[in-house]
């Protein structure tokens, strides 16, 4: 299955940075942009690593990280340490924008749940919720701002015809 060998390959490459240099030394005098594209892969703790692997695992399980929302989920969260400029690490903020994408996908219980994990995690300044709300918003809009072109496109289509 697809997701399921994106999702390996994805936690063998978490993993094996992990594993080798954790967070560089100085990583948090590293320069704004270098810190943005990279923040991604560093890791607190085996237990944070472990956390996104999992959800990581159960995202790409549900075919919710296609190549093009990989990367545009890449993308957004490179660009919120420019806009939150608190300290993070870890791979939580790609996670968030890929659940962001799929969000349509959802029953109202899943999005409720979704939405008061989120909020109760604001509470707690070690897990950096402010940027993970960002990441979630962005990804939803973005989700919506597809949907929106999709049905523009298909009306433009049933016009023409």
């Amino acid at each position: 299955d697809m997701g399921r060998d994106r999702a390996i390959v994805l936690c063998g490459i978490l993993a094996a940075i992990y594993i080798a240099i954790g967070i560089p030394y100085g990583f948090q005098l590293w320069s704004l942009p270098a810190r943005a594209v990279t923040y991604h892969f560093f890791h607190a703790n085996i237990f944070h690593l472990i956390a996104n692997g999992f959800c990581l695992w159960q995202i790409c399980k549900r075919g919710w990280a296609d190549n093009q929302r990989l990367l545009t989920s890449f993308i957004v969260a490179s660009l919120i340490p420019f806009v939150y400029h608190g300290q993070m690490v870890g791979f939580s903020n790609i996670l968030y924008v890929l659940t962001g994408l799929a969000v349509f996908s959802f029953s109202r219980k899943s999005m409720g749940i979704l939405l008061l994990a989120t909020s109760v995690m604001m509470l707690f300044p070690q897990i950096a919720g402010i940027p993970h709300f960002i990441a979630l918003c962005v990804g939803i809009i973005i989700a919506y701002l597809n949907r929106r072109l999709q049905r523009l496109n298909s009306d433009i289509n049933a016009a023409t015809y």
